[in-house]
């Protein structure tokens, strides 16, 4: 008999693409997801990064279609507003998202991150859930809060930078990414237990 484990990786990643045109359409579209939910955003007055809901698109993202899939789909929306295409955060491209770029490069990790995390859980519980939602929204603060610290560096002082960073880049947004990360465990558990039921399940790949 399977331990909780290995039954458990056999129902990861129910979006794990299966052919090559699986493969672009999923990453296409997992792209085109955090395009539409950049633009679900809400400007803070006392900071350049707005809340936004790409962050809980992330996580989806990386435990539904598997870490790989997830990160190469992340990957192709960055590259696509690096390329000067307007779908960052107010239909915007990397010149008009300079503050968020860290936050931004920091994408593909943080979906490979929940992605993996998720992967390796020993149950489908609420607490796997929303650790992998967690690790990924501390990935990306990380990138988000260095970017803006070197943007600040020169003026300020590293050591200031850093507290500024935090200040700006990550204390406003804790608490509602917790948030996010118990909706996305939600959404996740909903998910891989509705489609397991109806025995739809795919091992990833």
């Amino acid at each position: 008999m399977q331990n909780s484990r290995s039954l458990a990786r056999n129902h990861d990643a129910l979006l794990s693409p299966r052919s090559l045109s699986e493969v672009v359409v999923y990453i296409t579209g997992g792209a085109a997801l955090l395009a539409l939910s950049a633009q679900v955003r809400i400007p803070l007055g006392f900071t350049p990064v707005p809340v936004t809901a790409q962050t809980l698109v992330l996580v989806l993202l990386g435990t539904l279609m598997g870490w790989r899939a997830g990160a190469a789909s992340t990957a192709i929306y960055v590259a696509a507003g690096l390329a000067g295409l307007p779908v960052f955060a107010g239909f915007s491209n990397a010149a008009g998202s300079l503050p968020t770029l860290g936050y931004l490069f920091a994408f593909p990790a943080g979906a490979a991150v929940a992605g993996l995390l998720w992967s390796r859980r020993l149950s489908d519980s609420p607490t796997a859930a929303i650790c992998a939602g967690l690790a990924c929204m501390a990935v990306v603060h990380l990138g988000g809060m260095a970017w803006l610290a070197a943007l600040n560096a020169f003026t300020d002082g590293l050591k200031a930078a850093w507290w500024l960073a935090f200040l700006q880049g990550s204390a406003p947004f804790i608490l509602v990414d917790a948030a996010k990360a118990v909706a996305a465990a939600a959404m996740i558990l909903g998910v891989h237990r509705g489609a397991s039921s109806r025995g739809r399940m795919r091992p990833a790949a």
